[in-house]
Parts: structure tokens; sequence; C-alpha cells
């Protein structure tokens, strides 16, 4: 068949035809076939090497998914693709097209028909980059629609390769919301975040930097004790949230004020003092009432410059944010602002509640979802991969939702860490990945986890101010801390508060943090001794929540508490890690306590199912199943 008959076929079904070079560039004053049919002629395929179709509404609606296999460093794309959308009835029906240039086309029709949009994209690889440094992306799915043009058969190089007899007469009629199926589908291949700004989730994870005012900062992070004791005022003791102070100078009386760990309020009942009695004052206004002995614009000024010195905040406030600090004075911090409660009330009652997020694993997502500014822990015995089944969840939340995380890692090697995120994150041993797919996917890697030195000691005040530091330079979903008993004591606090206190305040100022950042805190720990010699059929037993040091201290202070837990003796049942999840704070939001562990087994190829071989995000290993009809591609 010449190129001008299949062009005069093509009109007679209905489709608006355009004729090309050997650039695959249109010939003539296409522009006009773009608004209707105009009949081909002779003289419109001179000299063309190639015949194609335009799409939109002047050819009965027609849109085409392109997918450009060429760029695909992985070589999976296609048979993923292929994976995910078999369970689409409608797919079965579509017009399959192979292309020069290892290019599939899909054809349907709809009546929401767009323009041309890029479905999926990846990163180029630093080969790509030194050959182009402009084209910093490549497109791997896009759409062909409204004003789009797409070259077909009979043109050299593309054939209909669809299983069932199918011809551009009988290209399928899709509805709009089977359109949104397939291409939401499709967006999940993306690995650029395009579509991240649509994730109800993108404000709070990941959409702004930390804030880096010198009062946010210092409200969030400055030592009120420490601030007390240089001042001159004693610590006397401490009950329940409240630490107690007596002030400089001789008193007969045994304490003068409270310091609230949980509220950050200093509460003052002398009047002997520089502070007003009966009246709380947050650690901004502790600093400037120390310091300079009262509160206007004045002394915050100077405040602020003298807590930038001090390394806190790097941006100088504005005058409306100093009369803000001034106004928050006058009115009392210690109150909660009734919007935080309106805003609640208001989104649950409408069904707009924001809810946490999973990673596409339903017997999983159905009980743990990551949630912002939430602090977890995460308990289980030695050895039995807590780091690794951790950063595999991190890994596919990353791959669905783009998100970003910091990664304190006392106890194993920084290139450890990286090799298991990118084998997660391709489902493949590292070994067995070509070049490229080991350049795009080690960027890819480096840019959501931002791993810490394990050459230094931390205490916890320095992973949080690490973690602040970072924060100002992008935007982070949580932060891992791995191991929690590898963090060094902080020795004044130790002696000052005793080491259950220390802990105490520990997690106290790791809710503070998750708070006022939006950060979430994943902490993971270690059981107690007798936990580690409790049996259950012979194998050890998965420990609970108050069996993690220090008891029931952290679960009472965290939101949610989960515990992986392995028999890694068992001779059948070692490669299955169980999730435990113990505590759900808020299960508005999602989540559920469960009865009866989620069993979740490690493949070799680098993913993890549950026992209905579900598996996270877009899994590489898609094989039809008995029984299910395969798609015609």
């Amino acid at each position: 068949m010449t190129l001008i008959e299949a062009g005069r076929i093509y009109y007679n079904w209905g489709y608006s035809v355009a004729f090309c070079d050997d650039k695959k560039k249109p010939l003539g004053s296409w522009k006009k076939a773009q608004e209707k049919l105009i009949e081909p002629k002779e003289k419109d395929a001179f000299g063309a090497h190639g015949v194609g179709l335009i799409c939109g509404k002047v050819s009965g609606n027609l849109e085409v998914i392109d997918i450009d296999l060429k760029y695909d460093v992985t070589g999976t794309l296609y048979d993923r693709i292929k994976g995910e959308i078999k369970s689409l009835p409608f797919a079965h029906n579509f017009l399959v097209e192979t292309s020069t240039n290892k290019g599939i086309h899909f054809y349907y029709k709809c009546e929401a028909v767009e323009g041309n949009i890029a479905l999926s994209r990846r990163y180029a690889t630093e080969e790509e980059l030194k050959v182009n440094p402009k084209e910093k992306v490549k497109v791997l799915i896009e759409t062909r629609g409204e004003g789009g043009y797409i070259v077909c058969a009979p043109t050299q190089g593309y054939q209909i390769t669809s299983k069932k007899s199918i011809s551009f007469k009988d290209v399928p009629t899709i509805t709009p919301k089977e359109r949104e199926q397939l291409h939401n589908i499709l967006k999940k291949f993306d690995q650029t975040n395009l579509w991240t700004k649509k994730e109800v989730l993108a404000p709070i994870a990941r959409g702004k930097k930390l804030a880096s005012s010198p009062f946010d900062a210092f409200n969030m992070d400055g030592d009120v004790p420490r601030l007390l004791e240089e001042a001159g005022w004693t610590y006397v003791e401490t009950e329940g949230n409240n630490m107690r102070f007596r002030r400089a100078g001789q008193t007969d009386s045994r304490t003068s004020a409270d310091w609230h760990t949980d509220k950050r309020i200093f509460f003052c009942f002398t009047s002997s003092s520089e502070f007003e009695p009966s009246k709380g004052y947050n650690p901004v206004q502790v600093f400037v009432m120390l310091k300079y002995g009262s509160l206007n614009k004045e002394t915050y000024s100077e405040a602020a410059k003298e807590l930038m010195k001090m390394g806190y905040g790097d941006t100088m406030p504005e005058l409306d944010a100093i009369d803000k600090q001034i106004e928050a004075d006058t009115t009392g911090t210690y109150l909660a602002d009734d919007s935080e409660a309106d805003e609640f009330l208001e989104a649950y009652r409408n069904d707009e509640l924001q809810m946490g997020v999973g990673i596409g694993m339903p017997s999983l997502d159905a009980s743990w979802v990551f949630k912002p500014a939430s602090f977890n822990m995460i308990g289980g015995m030695a050895n039995i991969g807590k780091t690794d089944s951790f950063l595999w969840w991190l890994t596919m939340l990353s791959k669905r939702h783009g998100f970003n995380w910091m990664v304190c890692s006392m106890e194993n090697d920084i290139g450890e860490i990286f090799k298991v995120i990118i084998e997660y994150y391709l489902s493949k041993p590292i070994k067995k990945i070509d070049n490229n797919e080991y350049i795009q996917a080690k960027a890819w890697a480096k840019k959501h986890f931002t791993v810490f030195s394990n050459k230094r000691i931390y205490t916890y005040h320095d992973v949080l101010n690490s973690a602040i530091k970072e924060a100002k330079k992008k935007a982070y979903a949580g932060l891992l801390i791995d191991p929690l008993s590898a963090l060094e004591y902080d020795v004044k606090e130790l002696k000052l508060y005793g080491e259950y206190r220390y802990n105490y305040r520990m997690a106290t100022e790791f809710r503070l943090f998750t708070k006022n950042t939006k950060i979430s805190i994943f902490a993971l720990a270690h059981p107690n001794t007798e936990a580690n010699k409790r049996m259950k059929n012979g194998y050890p037993e998965a420990p609970y929540a108050a069996d993690i040091e220090y008891g029931s201290m952290w679960n009472n202070r965290c939101d949610n508490f989960l515990t992986l837990h392995r028999r890694i003796s068992h001779p059948t049942e070692w490669f299955i890690t169980e999730w435990h999840v113990r505590k759900i704070k808020s299960k508005f939001s999602g989540g559920n306590i469960t009865s009866e562990p989620i069993r979740l087994e490690r493949n070799v190829n680098c993913y993890y199912t549950d026992l209905y071989g579900a598996v996270g995000e877009v899994s590489y290993h898609n094989e039809p199943k008995s029984g299910e009809e395969e798609a015609p591609f």
C-alpha cells in the first residue's frame, strides 16, 4: 500500500491526515488539517517518507499514548506497563503499534482528550548530559492529543502488533473516567516528581524548606534550662512535665518558677524577678527578659541579632515579625490558637482531613502509613533486618510520592545504605544492573536520601540541629535515627536530669521537633534483655512496645509504634519479616493496630511481597497469573 492510498483510507475512516519527511516533520500547511478534514491529494504525498494522523477532535477525539523505550535504562519499562494496565478491561481493545527507534503507540478515542501531556519522565544520565547539557530530562511516556501529530503505519518501521485483529477503523472509544485511570497508572512510572505537586501531602512533606527566623529557631530548639542556670537560677527538681527552678539571689522560697518541657513555656510565680508573675513566657521572651530586662521592639531587634550570632536562624525578621512576637507576648502564647482547632473540626466535618499515605501495598497500607509531623518508634531485636526493611519502606514512599529523607545511621556503612536503596529502587541486585541504570539510580538515591556521616559522635541535640540545618536547604518528609541507643549522652544534661528524665526529655524534644518542623522522626530501638529471652513455639517472640529500653516511656511519648520481627533461625520462615503495629495515636488520618502481624517476604530480586503477592509502588515483576486475560500487546 502506498502512502497516498493509506492517507485516503484514513481520511475515509474519519482521520485528519498529514504526510511527513524523513525527520518525521509534517509537510505542507498541515496546521489547516488540525481544524478540519481535508482529503489527501497526490501532491500532498510528493516526496513524503511517511504518513501520520492529526490527533484531537478533528480525528474523532483521537489520543495516542507514546512510549519511548529508547530512553528506558532499565530494559523493563514496557513489561511493567503491561503488568500494570492489564487490570483495565478497556485496555485489551487498544490498537497497539510499534515504531522505529523503540517506540510503542496505544490508540484510543475519548471526549476528554487534551493537548499533548508528558506523563512520565526520568532525569538524564551523566553521559547524556555530556552530549546535551540543556536536556536534563528524558520523556518516557507522553500523550499525543489536541493539536498533536503521530506518525503511523504503513510508514517504514511502523507495524500494528495488537494481538486482537484491530485496525485504525476499529480504534476503541473509552470514557473520561477510564482515560483518567489509564493516565494515573502511567504517571506512576515518572521519576522526576512531575506529578507530586498534585499530591495532597505535598504542602507539608515536600512543599517548603524550614523557616530560618532566629525567633522560630530558638523557640523550637533553645535550651531554656541552661539559659536560666547561666543567669543564676537554680534547678530544684522535676515533677511530671515541669522543671522547677529557684530564682537568683537570696530567697526563702523553695521554688520560684516552672519550665514546662512539653509546651516550652516558662511560668514564674514570684514577684521578685525580672519576670511578671502568673504569666507564661516562650523561649524567646525568656531570652529577651534575661538579656535586656524588658519586652519591646528595640530589645526584640537586639535579641534577633544576638540569636543569629549564636547560630539560631539565618535571616533577620522583618519589622512585622517583631510586632507579631510582641503581640504574642501580650496575648499569652501558652493558649492554643483557635484556628488550629477550627481547621481540624472543619476538615473532619467535610471529609477533607489530610490522610496518611502508603506505598501501594494494600495489606500494609491499611495499618501503617506515613504521616507528616509524627514521632514514630520502631522496635525490634538486633540482626533481624530492621534497617533493611525500613529503608525499603522509605524507598517505596519516595518512588510513589517523591519524598526526601534524612538518615542518621551510626552502625551501618554509608555505602551499604545506598546499595540497599538503589537495589530497592530498581528491584534488582546491584551487580545485575548496567552502568546507565546504576548512574541513574545512584543519582536518584542521593537526591532523595541525605545520609549523615557515621565518623563522629552525635547527641540527640546534634542530630536535631543538623536536621534543622539540612531542612533549610530543601524540604524533607522525615528523619531516620538508627539506632537510638547509638546516640551519645549530653553529659551536662545527664548530670542535671538523671538517666530516665534525660531520655524522657529526649522523647519530648523529638515530639516538639516534629510539630515545629512538620518533619517526621523514625527512631529505631532495641528491646530489653528479658524480651530477647521470651520464646513462642520454640522461637523468639516479637517484642512489645513496653519491651523497648526504658519501658513504656517511648510508647507513651511517640505518636505511632511499630515492631519489626523475623525468626532468623526458623528453617522455612527465616526470610519473612513481620510488621506488628502496636500504636496509632490518631486513627482519623489512617493506620490501625494489628491483631495479627503483616507478613512480608523479601525476594532475592530486592523487593517485598505480602502473602497475596502484592508489592509496593511499581513492581518490575508483573507476570500474569493463571486465569487472567492478557492485554493485547
